[in-house]
């Protein structure tokens, strides 16, 4: 929501005068109660969001809350807005995201490209290093810089405030399915023999054993 249309919004005489009226209700006490709460209340919170059909104006909707637990509760209910694809705050798209997952060579980057990337977004570290002067599965400032930048994504798909249809995310990471957000996941894993041949003999990693979803690479000792 723009920032003069909310202003707009909470600086209304209605809600000045229910405002006050909550506040009173609840004896100016948090009804939250979260972590760091400082218990005086001199705010009001949406129990239910209004972008989730939350009444804005209704009492029952409504309770005093201080602003360090509003705060941190609209926080995350923001890192939230992702699992839900469709439309959300401001009317942007919120896209369904497409975990790929599987071993470094297994074919992730190109199973993405042959489905099709018009109009969508892809997360890739080794392309994002590419991006930025460096050299894929690199290291260093450039790897640093590529992180950075991905977490910067993340945390926008994780808002709603990435605008697209589908998002795909690329990782090989063994524990991707519990670090990044997601509605499917695809895996790409071609097998021991075949990722070890497109690694050269392996290189400087060696696959040490199988994942239930896909292979776990530890640095050669």
């Amino acid at each position: 929501m723009p920032a003069k249309q909310r202003r707009g919004r909470y600086d209304s005489g209605p809600w000045r005068q229910v405002r006050q009226q909550i506040l009173a209700r609840d004896n100016h006490r948090c009804q939250i109660g979260g972590k760091g709460c400082t218990g005086r209340a001199d705010t009001v919170d949406h129990i239910v969001e209004l972008e989730k059909g939350g009444d804005r104006l209704d009492p029952h909707n409504l309770r005093a809350a201080c602003r360090h637990c509003n705060s941190a509760r609209s926080a995350n209910l923001a890192a939230e807005r992702w699992r839900v694809p469709g439309r959300g705050p401001e009317g942007r798209r919120i896209p369904r995201i497409v975990l790929v997952v599987g071993p470094p060579c297994g074919g992730k980057t190109q199973w993405v490209k042959q489905g099709g990337t018009q109009g969508a977004v892809v997360v890739d570290l080794d392309a994002l290093q590419v991006a930025l002067g460096g050299e894929a599965r690199g290291s260093g400032g450039h790897w640093n810089a590529a992180m950075g930048a991905r977490g910067g994504v993340l945390k926008a798909l994780r808002r709603g405030e990435v605008d697209a249809e589908l998002v795909y995310l690329i990782s090989a990471n063994p524990n991707a399915e519990a670090l990044f957000p997601y509605h499917d996941v695809v895996l790409c894993d071609p097998g021991l023999d075949e990722v070890l041949r497109r690694y050269g003999g392996g290189g400087r990693w060696v696959p040490t054993s199988l994942r239930s979803h896909h292979l776990r690479l530890v640095p050669r000792t």
